[in-house]
């Protein structure tokens, strides 16, 4: 079970932000792998110092295997936060099951990552989310 299948029904500030580092784990080496690079553009350690190919297997198992129904709202709103909307929208076009989160509404409170919360990024402001 991954983290963001869990029960979060007590989740604190700190939880939600573990929560949303490990999506951003598996939406970075998607992206860096997806979007960063052409396809069949040859991805070696000397371009990319983290990537290998089982890395990228497995990631891509991960990312089909989401379900998003599955996920509570806040997780999904974490998801897509995760992604700059241009990312997202190329995202959806290799991983068809995001596609939901393209018409994600907004929290309707406010959820915060850390006491004192900065935001760089209007998207994550707009879905609600301080980090």
């Amino acid at each position: 079970m991954y983290v963001w299948e869990e029960d979060q029904t007590n989740y604190t500030m700190r939880d939600y932000n573990a929560l949303y580092q490990e999506l951003r784990k598996i939406v970075d080496i998607a992206i860096e792998y997806h979007v960063n690079h052409p396809p069949g553009e040859n991805i070696t350690a000397e371009v990319h110092p983290i990537w290998s190919a089982e890395t990228q297997r497995r990631n891509d198992a991960i990312m089909r295997s989401l379900d998003l129904s599955r996920m509570t709202h806040e997780t999904l709103a974490l998801f897509k936060v995760t992604m700059y909307p241009d990312e997202l929208e190329k995202m959806v076009q290799v991983f068809p099951n995001l596609a939901p989160l393209r018409d994600m509404k907004p929290l309707e409170k406010p959820l915060y990552l850390r006491k004192t919360p900065f935001n760089l990024y209007d998207f994550a402001r707009d879905m609600n989310i301080y980090e």
